[in-house]
């Protein structure tokens, strides 16, 4: 091979290794990694602080945990179809075009 030519693809591949794309297809996994795992870590601290504050409750009074179970049973039996229904409702505004826009100009540019 020519000297020219190693030159032209060591530039090349310098210029490959250093461009915003290459890097973008790779920073984005790591940072999502990244945010998964702090998601866990807060997850974890929030069901440590939960399972210590039950253990406080035991202390004061043996029977709090047979009290407070079935309210939040019910307490999220009661949120939940509020919850489902404003999901659907934003689904369902997402997906459908307004009534005044038709399908050929919705997708035409």
């Amino acid at each position: 091979m020519l000297p020219d030519r190693r030159c032209y693809i060591a530039r090349v591949r310098l210029r490959n290794l250093l461009s915003v794309p290459h890097w973008k297809s790779r920073l984005l996994p790591w940072g999502a990694a990244a945010a998964v795992g702090a998601a866990a870590v807060l997850f974890a601290a929030v069901a440590d602080a939960a399972q210590s504050a039950l253990r406080r409750l035991m202390g004061v009074w043996p029977q709090w945990p047979s009290l407070l179970a079935p309210l939040r049973f019910f307490s999220i039996a009661w949120v939940t179809p509020m919850v489902t229904a404003a999901l659907a409702a934003a689904i369902s505004k997402l997906i459908t075009p307004p009534l005044d826009q038709t399908l050929a100009d919705r997708y035409a540019h």
